[in-house]
């Protein structure tokens, strides 16, 4: 430890919060917890690296020290950006502390929370994060309850200011379809070829706001897929949601599992389910109306 730094710079590295990815990843987290507004509310990479360096003058904007604050069990803003010389520094934080992991070590743990049931999640902590999103990707038998009547509103803001979107559902003429007791497992509803038809359509309408607000076409992409879906997964940036689709159990009264990662070293379990959803959406089948003339086309 040879020059000045803030006390944050410290406080990350015993917790190996330290790259800016994951750093975002912990504000996103504390700040779900105090207030959904929060989330997505971390400072620019510039102004992260400021923080660190202790030449800071004054704090941070008060929302950020609220969840700065609530990141390391409420010590003080104060505290956590005051500026220690490497002297003090060395007097607070031991060098075994300030070590990296050593080599095959687990650098980004398995962040997980679980929720007995859709129910039990925030609603709000999702749209926001959503609204803040810059990669969306949402995988569900339907998606009606989330693309049509839950977050139409927040993803159609990612959207205005460049986020991409991509939704796989099941075909509509998918042979599952034929099944009364598997489609009502998967979805309790009596419509869900239509369900799907609508959720298509929401895609259009965001495909067409997305260009309204000046972005490219090909931000807000819909597949269909003709295998027996297993989840639903809705990914936005370093979090993913799975609701796994259990036998015999309605989909609403699955677990949910809500995983956060960084994005620049996901874990392997993580990488898993991201190949999953990479060969999903590769092995399905382009549903917008641009998208099937161009596919065509390409034939």
């Amino acid at each position: 430890m040879t020059e000045q730094a803030s006390r944050l710079k410290f406080l990350l590295q015993v917790k190996h919060w330290q790259t800016y990815r994951t750093f975002c990843r912990e504000y996103d987290r504390a700040a779900a917890a105090l207030d959904p507004q929060l989330v997505g509310t971390w400072p620019s990479r510039a102004h992260f690296y400021r923080w660190l360096s202790g030449a800071l003058k004054g704090l941070p904007h008060p929302h950020h020290c609220r969840v700065i604050e609530a990141m390391f069990d409420g010590l003080p803003a104060s505290q956590i950006f005051e500026s220690l010389t490497p002297d003090r520094a060395a007097t607070e934080f031991t060098p075994s502390a300030l070590e990296a992991p050593t080599v095959g070590a687990v650098s980004d743990p398995l962040d997980l929370v679980i929720y007995d049931n859709l129910n039990d999640e925030d609603n709000r902590a999702i749209s926001q994060r959503i609204r803040n999103g810059r990669n969306i990707f949402f995988v569900a038998h339907t998606g009606y309850n989330a693309m049509v009547s839950l977050y139409q509103s927040p993803m159609r803001a990612a959207l205005e200011k460049g986020a991409v979107l991509k939704v796989v559902v099941t075909a509509p003429e998918n042979a599952i379809m034929q099944y009364e007791q598997l489609k009502h497992r998967l979805c309790p509803s009596i419509r869900q070829e239509g369900e799907i038809r609508e959720v298509l359509a929401a895609c259009e309408r965001h495909r067409a706001h997305a260009v309204r607000f000046g972005q490219p076409a090909e931000n807000v992409q819909a597949r269909t897929y003709l295998g027996v879906p297993s989840m639903n997964a809705l990914l936005v940036d370093g979090w993913l949601r799975l609701i796994p689709y259990l036998p015999l159990i309605d989909a609403a009264e699955s677990p949910v599992f809500e995983y956060f990662f960084d994005v620049d070293s996901p874990s392997t379990t993580i990488k898993t389910y991201l190949r999953s959803l990479n060969l999903l959406w590769s092995d399905s089948t382009p549903s917008l109306d641009q998208d099937k003339a161009q596919s065509v086309a390409n034939l």
